[in-house]
């Protein structure tokens, strides 16, 4: 059951990345479309990059853990740090 809900998610995703990959052309003028579609999509492949790396950030300096998994592992186990 997991797993089809992953596979689900994965797919509600894929289909809104596509919708706004469409949206982002149709918000720029004619003439600035393809320089607008370039640009959404750097940004958005930037962002991509660098979520796990502000991920990891945020949890080393609010969750006192040396990185993600470690904190996961102490909060479902209930480890004091």
């Amino acid at each position: 059951m997991i797993v089809a809900l992953a596979l689900f998610g994965k797919l509600l995703i894929g289909g809104a990345y596509s919708l706004v990959y469409l949206y982002a052309t149709e918000l720029m003028p004619t003439l600035l479309r393809t320089y607008g579609l370039g640009t959404a999509s750097m940004v958005g492949r930037i962002g991509s990059i660098l979520a796990p790396y502000v991920v990891d950030l945020l949890v080393l300096k609010y969750a006192n853990c040396s990185c993600t998994y470690a904190c996961k592992f102490q909060v479902q186990n209930n480890i004091k740090v």
